[in-house]
Order: C-alpha cells, then structure tokens, then sequence
C-alpha cells in the first residue's frame, strides 16, 4: 500500500480507503495470506490482489487484456513444448545409450534390446 500511496502521490490512509472502495465494487478481490505457528500465534504475509477484468473494460482496454493474456498462454505452451521436447530428448538419449551397451556385449535373448527400441518408437512418434 505504501508503494501505491506514493505513486499515485496520496496518503497512506486515503489509498488504503481507495483499495477497501474498490474492493467493496468487486474490482478487486483480497486473499488474505497467514502461517499458523501455533494456537494463538499466527503470521502474516502480503495479501495477494487481483484485478477483474471488469476494470480493464471500464478504462477501455478488454482488447488488449484478451490479446496481452493469449500472448502469455502462447508462451507459457511454448515453454511446456520446449520442456516436453528436452525430457524426450534426454530419455532418447538414455535408451540409445543402453542399447549401445547392449550390442558391445555378449548376445542375448533380445527381449530387452526389443523392449528400448519399443520404447524409443512410441517416444519419437
């Protein structure tokens, strides 16, 4: 509150009447943050405050919250594709390992080479 107070160049008290009115219209929601220590004992941190989308309506700017909020979702699948393409990566990488492994040494039955070339097939596909 006090980093608002001073950015809009108002009292602290007058901001926080300001945040309780916003409030009050639904504008904003609080979440109230705390840890229980003990029966008696709690501690607090910051609230968290989100805005409704109703606000960004009101100064005419629900476009760009639409737009500005797909540019997030676009990045955020990005980033799990990216992550999603690594872990792959990583597991090929094992599997071509160990089957490198596998033909250096002695000959065997083939039930576990076929079981990791399985594997990498259905991860590649």
């Amino acid at each position: 509150m006090l980093f608002i107070a001073e950015k809009c160049d108002l009292t602290l008290k007058r901001t926080e009447r300001a945040a309780a009115d916003l409030v009050k219209s639904g504008l904003i929601t609080v979440y109230p943050l705390c840890e229980k220590l003990s029966d008696t004992i709690y501690k607090g941190y910051a609230a968290i405050r989100t805005i409704s989308t109703k606000l960004f309506t009101i100064f005419g700017m629900g476009g760009r919250l639409k737009f500005e909020r797909d540019r997030a979702a676009d990045r955020q699948r990005k980033r799990l594709k990216k992550e999603d393409t690594k872990s792959k990566a990583k597991v090929d990488l094992l599997i071509t390992a160990k089957l490198q492994d596998h033909s250096e040494q002695k000959p065997t039955s083939g039930g576990r080479t076929a079981e990791l070339k399985a594997i990498k097939a259905i991860l590649s596909g």
